[in-house]
Order: C-alpha cells, then structure tokens, then sequence
C-alpha cells in the first residue's frame, strides 16, 4: 500500500508492480466466486469481475484503515458488508 500510495503514477516501475498485485488479486478474488456461485456458496446474480473489483477496493481501503488505526470494529463492518453482497 505504501508504493501504491507514495510512488503510483510518479514511478513508472513501482507503478507497473503495483498494478500487476492488483491484477494478480482481483484475478484470485474473481476465482474464488466463480468457483462459489458454481457450487451455490456464492448468489449466482452478481457479476465476478464487478464483485473482484469491490473485494479488491475493499481489501485496498482495509489496509489504509488498519494503518491510519480505524480500529477493529470498522475493519469488521467493512469486511462484513463485503461478504454480505456475495
């Protein structure tokens, strides 16, 4: 986090880097509920790779809480909500 947010778009390497974690995540995040909504864990009406783009965010904007103290409890509602929607 602290590359994407101190040296994003200034550092063309850091950048790059910093974009293929993302890609590399919201990859992961878009298998995980595929996989879910083939076996019915997951509800089958939402799009994965809308659904990846907002567990991304939220992982993403997680660690930016945790580092600036938000504390236990924020960082459990916005879990939850993140898992209420699949």
């Amino acid at each position: 986090m602290n590359t994407a947010t101190e040296l994003g778009g200034r550092d063309d390497t850091s950048t790059e880097l910093v974009r293929r974690m993302f890609e590399r995540t919201e990859a992961a995040f878009k298998a995980a509920v595929e996989r879910g909504q083939r076996t019915g864990e997951f509800t089958p009406d939402r799009d994965p790779a809308a659904v990846a783009s907002l567990l991304l965010a939220a992982l993403v904007g997680m660690r930016v809480i945790a580092r600036a103290q938000g504390g236990r409890e924020r960082l459990c509602r916005v879990a939850d909500a993140a898992l209420a929607m699949l």
